[in-house]
């Protein structure tokens, strides 16, 4: 019995300690929680943070409204803002020079998670780019074995030639301003020289049976270092068609800096993922981690699409939240801990499924969503480049459509980041900074053709707006028609009729156009009806699989979502943890992608072997405690004797028993008299007499049953043979 107690004692022992580490850890999360939030009550609180304390609480509060709003005041407070750009320091800003890489960054993040424009941020930069020479830079030309070929390159104004031969190796390199051969004894590469970096450059190969030929760029931090890397710049060519490369990585650095700076461009890059070309911040990133450790760089370079630091992040995550703690010393490295901050940025990382109110979401897009120009395929085509931050399925990339490009300046254009509205994008013309376009006004445009317009004739009507080109000539940015609408519906015109709420926009432009009167309508719309309004006036912008909610079109795109736009995996801050893994808390409901689990949650199922041999002990414990100690042997019942009177043997003797007479029946009783109310008279009573009953009165027979007859008859005679 006292084995049994124990073992029970045990079981519901571990069991409430295991309940009450878990609810001591919830507690320490909403206990987290909700000091934070009693820190930063009133805007006066929110205006007393650095920059980085403001982000941070910012970004682990943006489920809440009330505190979203208050954090964007304090944030656009302390920044310095012109009309091209806006930049944040440390503390508030008075001038650029105050600027940093890094708070502006993640102040930019904040903004993108919330919602606000941050396109003046990345204005500014970009502009803080700068090319990266401290690093080794070479180019393999490859051909098939046995195969001969000669080159020409193109840069500037210069030309170079080299040739292969039949092993692979580069000989007669006729210019060197830019490369040379490596090594010098047998050289396989061209390496290139660092006056050279950020340069575009051609080269066309002729191979001696016609077949293609492949450009892969590699780079390494110095001669010496035995780590090679490859760059996105690989692309393929059929003989002497031409292949165009650009060499070179960059950077981000602090006004009035030289130095680069790596915390900065590692946070920058993550923050333009999606605006800008962030291929070319990627070879410094990696050269210099080894460096950066402090600033735990896997994780950035695993959210920028890089597998291999995934699987790295994934062994230093943890769950335990004073053991995640370990994890902010990148933060502590310059100005020491502070515990908002840090609390703050902990809550956000780790836990952002726990954030008091309904989580906010952002616009986010897949390879194939990104446009007609973006496909998913197992490697990219020659003409192709890859995409690494847009999201594929299993074993693919996202590649991206390009074409042979002109320098800008050569096109007519001027690099700017944005193209103004009074501008059009020259689409095959690149300017030197990659992340920059090549924009031009349409008054300086000699032919419609440049921007894809068409000129009308007078019998022809523009759908769509129109603009005044170098000549005078008037193009029109949608379609000429021809058609006399007056004398048709808007149906038989190819148009639509929208309602009240919406207007009229050229598609391809999405500019607002007037309406056309028909005979059924004044209001017919030969373009796009949509709702006269933008989309950050009643949602977001997102694609219908990802809107929880209503898609509707407006003035500025077709997917908006009056609701809620759900979020990928990644931008949760978490990893895809498909069977047969599991989450230790639960999916993140706010992304489309299924089994989405926080980043630290998902983990090797672990085996419940152990529970059942804990439970076949019990049993087996059990069994043995009732078996020996419980276990009471049954005693067999005693055969039935008769008391000691009965005991004697009864012997029958004498005549056999003559058979019962029947007995008389009685004769029928008088009747009673009825009685009267003299019977209950005061009177006194006259003496009792006793009247005898009348003999022989037959009584009356009762219907017996069988049984009872039988019984009555055994009786009768156990009773004779006890007399005798």
């Amino acid at each position: 019995m006292k084995k049994r107690v124990f073992m029970l004692g045990f079981t519901l022992l571990m069991l409430s300690f295991l309940i009450s580490f878990c609810y001591a850890q919830e507690q320490e999360v909403e206990k987290a929680y909700s000091w934070l939030t009693s820190q930063l009550w009133n805007l006066q609180k929110w205006q007393e943070l650095n920059t980085k304390q403001n982000v941070f609480a910012l970004l682990a509060l943006k489920c809440n409204k009330t505190y979203v709003d208050l954090g964007n005041v304090s944030l656009h407070n302390k920044a310095f803002i012109t009309s091209n750009f806006m930049c944040l320091g440390k503390e508030m800003a008075n001038s650029e020079m105050e600027c940093k890489v890094v708070e502006s960054s993640l102040a930019k993040i904040a903004f993108d998670e919330i919602n606000t424009k941050s396109g003046k941020i990345s204005n500014w930069l970009l502009n803080q780019s700068t090319i990266f020479k401290d690093i080794i830079w070479l180019l393999e030309v490859d051909t098939a074995r046995g195969k001969n070929a000669s080159c020409v390159i193109l840069y500037d104004s210069s030309i170079a030639w080299f040739s292969i031969n039949e092993s692979k190796a580069l000989y007669n390199l006729t210019n060197n301003e830019c490369f040379e051969l490596y090594p010098a004894s047998l050289p396989y590469w061209l390496r290139i020289k660092k006056e050279c970096y950020g340069k575009n450059f051609k080269i066309k190969c002729v191979v001696s049976d016609g077949s293609e030929y492949r450009v892969t760029l590699h780079y390494k931090k110095n001669l010496e270092d035995e780590n090679w890397y490859t760059s996105r710049e690989s692309r393929q060519a059929s003989s002497a068609e031409w292949i165009e490369f650009f060499v070179g990585a960059y950077c981000l650095k602090n006004p009035n800096q030289e130095e680069c700076d790596y915390e900065g461009t590692l946070i920058a890059t993550y923050a333009l993922r999606n605006e800008a070309d962030i291929n070319r911040f990627i070879p410094y990133l990696v050269i210099e981690k080894e460096n950066n450790e402090k600033y735990l760089p896997e994780a950035f370079l695993c959210l920028l699409g890089i597998e291999r630091y995934c699987n790295e992040l994934e062994q230093l995550t943890t769950t335990n939240f004073k053991e995640v703690n370990s994890y902010r010393y990148w933060l502590c490295s310059e100005a020491g801990c502070d515990k908002l901050r840090d609390t703050a940025f902990l809550l956000y990382s780790f836990w952002p499924n726990r954030c008091p109110g309904i989580a906010l979401a952002i616009n986010v897009t897949n390879c194939e969503e990104a446009g007609i120009d973006y496909s998913c395929k197992a490697s990219c085509d020659v003409n192709e480049i890859e995409v690494p931050n847009l999201r594929c399925p299993s074993g693919m990339v996202c590649c991206k459509l390009v074409s042979a490009l002109t320098s800008c300046e050569a096109a007519g254009g001027t690099c700017k980041f944005i193209c103004d509205e009074d501008e059009f994008r020259i689409e095959n013309a690149s300017c030197e900074n990659v992340m920059y376009e090549c924009c031009k006004p349409y008054s300086e445009a000699t032919s419609c053709s440049e921007f894809n317009g068409e000129e009308c004739s007078e019998n022809e009507t523009c759908l769509g707006e129109t603009v005044t080109i170098a000549n005078g000539i008037v193009c029109c940015k949608g379609s000429c028609s021809s058609a006399n609408v007056s004398q048709q519906t808007c149906q038989e015109a190819g148009g639509n009729i929208c309602n009240p709420d919406q207007v009229c926009i050229n598609p391809s432009t999405r500019s607002i156009v007037g309406f056309f009167t028909t005979q059924d309508t004044e209001r017919c719309c030969l373009g796009l009806c949509v709702k006269n309004n933008y989309c950050s006036e009643i949602g977001e912008e997102c694609e219908s699989d990802r809107c929880d909610g209503t898609i509707v079109a407006t003035i500025d795109t077709d997917s908006c979502c009056v609701g809620t736009c759900l979020k990928s995996c990644s931008e949760l801050n978490g990893i895809i943890c498909e069977p047969p893994k599991v989450c230790k808390v639960s999916y993140l409901e706010e992304s489309y992608e299924s089994y989405c689990c926080p980043i630290g949650q998902c983990v090797e199922k672990k085996s419940k072997a152990w529970v059942f041999i804990l439970l076949l002990i019990i049993a087996l414990a059990g069994f043995f405690i009732y078996f020996f100690k419980l276990r009471k042997p049954k005693t067999k019942p005693k055969p039935f004797s008769p008391p000691p009177t009965l005991r004697r043997p009864l012997v029958i003797t004498g005549k056999p028993l003559s058979p019962l007479k029947p007995v008389k029946p009685m004769k029928p009783l008088k009747p009673l008299k009825p009685l009267t109310s003299e019977s209950f008279s005061s009177k006194p009573k006259p003496a009792e007499t006793k009247i005898k009953p009348p003999e022989n009165v037959p009584v009356p027979k009762t219907r017996k049953s069988e049984a009872e007859a039988e019984l009555e008859k055994t009786l009768k005679k156990l009773r004779k043979l006890t007399k005798k």
